[in-house]
């Protein structure tokens, strides 16, 4: 009885705590934010009747979109240097990289999307069309800041230096306005602040190896698919641990196995032996593991491995394979067998995949160093 009453008086102040925290008005990080930057561009935008957060429309039909590395790709060596194309209408859309100030009536701005930048040109004289108050231009130029999103109308052309250009016939569209300072210019190079602020590094540094690393799963999996190895997803929460020697995650399912506690996975590799065993002769897995074990700069509790199994083969099968799929990689991804890498003490390393490589017994290298 007296456990009957703990037990509801302690659901009972449960309740009552929910009650409270649904009355209580939510609070988003967007008015919890109380940076002066924050105020005094809201100051800018409302004074020069810009909307900071509009609803997103389509371009105009009259400006079909493209992207920089589209325009780099199919006019940059066609348009002679000085020469511009009102006939060629376009609209970009990105983030502002950098703004330079020309003069009062003559803006430069670097647009990037998507890892490619292209120079937009606002000049008053070819918005006079539009507004031929230069006041209203200037100040409207002046309040688009490096990190703002933004949409350019105009039509393609290169300056006199031969720079592929948006030459902007209509103002500026403020797409999102960044209310932070990025440090383009001072850099993001701490690796604490790096690791901790990931999208503040891609942003700072560019995102190429984000890039590379989604082209060496790529290209894992088109060799091995073009050698017949089918792709599968095994359990990542399991009753069982095994696979390999590791601390594992352990967590418990308030729906299924009662008290019985699950493992997040330490290795795939059971599950993919029992598909060999099942038939199916040529598999593997693209997917993450969890170990609930040291953390640095190499070693991280839940990463990405690729493990692929083949029967009716033995060890020199599989070592053949693995030096051809690294070599492939290697030459796929750079364009050369060889590699350049640094290691701990930033010495620079060049890794030759090109040759074979070396076969060696394990035991007694371990002895011999």
């Amino acid at each position: 009885m007296f456990r009957r009453f703990i037990c509801a008086t302690a659901a009972r102040a449960q309740q009552r705590q929910r009650v409270a925290v649904a009355a209580r008005p939510m609070s988003t990080i967007a008015s919890a934010d109380k940076r002066p930057i924050k105020a005094q561009r809201e100051q800018v935008f409302a004074k020069l009747g810009l909307q900071p957060y509009p609803r997103f429309r389509p371009p105009q039909p009259e400006f079909p979109l493209a992207s920089p590395a589209q325009i780099h790709a199919e006019w940059a060596d066609k348009l002679e240097a000085g020469v511009k194309r009102p006939d060629l209408q376009v609209s970009i859309q990105g983030r502002i990289r950098s703004r330079r100030e020309a003069s009062k009536k003559l803006f430069f701005y670097d647009v990037e999307q998507d890892g490619r930048a292209i120079q937009v040109v606002a000049s008053q004289q070819r918005m006079a069309a539009i507004s031929s108050d230069s006041d209203e231009f200037l100040s409207h130029n002046r309040a688009l800041l490096s990190g703002d999103i933004v949409r350019a109308f105009g039509y393609l052309g290169k300056t006199n230096t031969g720079e592929t250009s948006v030459f902007v016939t209509q103002r500026l569209e403020l797409l999102a306005p960044c209310l932070h300072t990025i440090p383009s210019r001072s850099g993001l190079v701490d690796t604490q602040k790096r690791f901790r602020n990931r999208y503040l590094d891609l942003l700072v540094n560019g995102s190429h190896a984000l890039r590379v690393r989604a082209r060496v799963l790529r290209y894992i999996r088109e060799f091995l698919e073009e050698r017949r190895f089918v792709e599968v997803e095994t359990p990542i929460l399991s009753p069982n641990v095994g696979g390999a020697s590791a601390r594992p995650f352990v967590t418990q399912s308030a729906a299924a196995f009662g008290d019985t506690p699950l493992f997040l996975r330490v290795a795939p590799e059971l599950y993919l032996k029992q598909l060999v065993i099942g038939g199916v002769d040529r598999v593997y897995e693209l997917g993450r593991q969890f170990r609930n074990e040291g953390i640095d700069a190499d070693h991280n509790p839940e990463f990405t491995t690729c493990e692929f199994y083949m029967a009716y083969a033995d060890i020199d099968d599989l070592t053949a394979a693995t030096e051809e799929l690294l070599r492939g990689m290697a030459l796929e991804i750079t364009g050369s067998t060889t590699v350049v890498a640094v290691d701990s003490n930033d010495h620079t390393l060049n890794i030759d995949f090109g040759p074979s490589f070396a076969c060696i017994d394990v035991t007694e290298a371990l002895r011999s160093s």
